[in-house]
């Protein structure tokens, strides 16, 4: 189990490093699930949704990838993320991006 400073510490690398991959294409990042409302236990992974103003090419995807796996292998922790274009996360109410939007932490 991690805790919640090294927590931040992956997601501050994240957003940086996300920043340097997608540009003006990223729009958010969030932090939802067990270490959002803080009741994490030591089998827990770190749930991200990443919201971008359009598609991902093939190259950003990939890049994206090798940065969270990295981060994952780093830290020995699972970190599940998903990645939805603006106007899907706006306008589209799955059980998934409506937990988000209740419960989840910007980045």
């Amino acid at each position: 189990m991690i805790g919640s400073k090294a927590v931040r510490q992956i997601l501050y690398s994240l957003r940086k490093e996300a920043e340097q991959v997608l540009g003006k294409n990223l729009v958010d990042i969030f932090l939802f699930g067990s270490y959002a409302r803080g009741d994490f236990t030591m089998e827990s992974d770190i749930d991200i949704l990443i919201v971008v103003n359009k598609s991902l090419t093939r190259e950003e995807k990939n890049k994206m990838s090798s940065i969270i796996s990295a981060l994952s292998l780093e830290n020995e922790v699972v970190i599940a993320y998903v990645i939805y274009e603006k106007e899907f996360f706006d306008n589209v109410g799955s059980p998934l991006i409506l937990n988000v939007k209740e419960e989840g932490v910007k980045v």
